[in-house]
């Protein structure tokens, strides 16, 4: 090769994409293609502990790095901490980016070690058209303690979208920790999923159904089991109550962008 890249950077559902496709197309695993660091943006993912080990067991052994930003002169970055600690704020002169709110008052939430709530920006010095106080809708956590790799900035951590949070029986969740329960059964499924909701979220009426594909392995035989280990799983970890359907390895769409986890079912005619 005249070339031989050493870092990838895309999406998270992406480089998961590549992994499954590069023996199709390539002849050869993503883990022999020699990268060595993944930068991942664009949605939850390379936060989730279980994705990160996928992604990086994937793509031979890779370091993964959570990055957001770009615009406005907010960077954030993940550092090479074993235990994801958090996207560090690399500019913190050039915008307020650490201010949050309660998602539906909108009233000030104080930043704290751990604190959650919809983040706010303002830059400071971006002149075309500068934020003030603006959201994108995204739910981040904030960490203020000094981290494990002694960088000493604030960081965050992305848990979800305000319009993808889900309500079940009272208890709050995101697609992107169901992500990440899914992604912990690799390779008996493949981690790739649908959320069917019969009415647009909020609020769900239990159990919540999901649909998770086998892994490429996996025997039909094993899908009843794998189902009830899943919806184990997930009563354990995040307190819910699922329906689950185990469906064959490549039956659900795959994306180059962004992976929609939700999927509203049409209302019937009549209703």
């Amino acid at each position: 090769m005249t070339m031989r890249p050493r870092v990838l950077a895309c999406t998270p559902s992406y480089a998961e994409h590549l992994i499954e496709r590069a023996p199709e197309v390539l002849g050869r695993s993503a883990a022999d293609l020699g990268i060595e660091v993944l930068l991942c943006a664009g949605e939850p993912g390379a936060g989730l502990p279980a994705v990160r080990r996928k992604l990086s067991e994937g793509w031979g052994g890779a370091q993964v790095h959570d990055i957001l930003g770009g615009i406005h002169g907010v960077i954030n970055v993940s550092c090479d901490a074993n235990e994801y600690q958090g996207m560090h704020v690399l500019s913190p002169d050039y915008a307020v980016t650490t201010q949050l709110v309660d998602p539906t008052t909108k009233e000030r939430i104080e930043v704290t070690d751990g604190a959650i709530g919809e983040r706010v920006k303002t830059a400071l010095r971006w002149e075309a058209a500068p934020p003030f106080r603006y959201s994108v809708g995204d739910i981040y956590q904030v960490f203020t303690e000094p981290c494990a790799c002694g960088f000493g900035t604030e960081r965050i951590k992305v848990i979800g979208r305000v319009d993808d949070l889900l309500i079940v029986k009272g208890v709050k969740v995101y697609p992107s920790a169901i992500k990440d329960v899914a992604a912990s059964f690799v390779p008996e499924l493949s981690g790739e999923l649908r959320i069917v909701l019969d009415q647009p979220p909020p609020r769900v009426v239990p159990p919540l159904c999901v649909t998770i594909e086998s892994g490429a392995d996996t025997p039909p035989s094993r899908y009843e089991e794998l189902a009830g280990s899943f919806a184990s799983a997930m009563h354990q970890r995040l307190s819910i109550r699922t329906k689950v359907t185990v469906v064959e390895a490549g039956t659900l769409p795959r994306a180059s962008h962004k992976v929609q986890l939700l999927e509203v079912k049409a209302p019937r005619a009549g209703s």
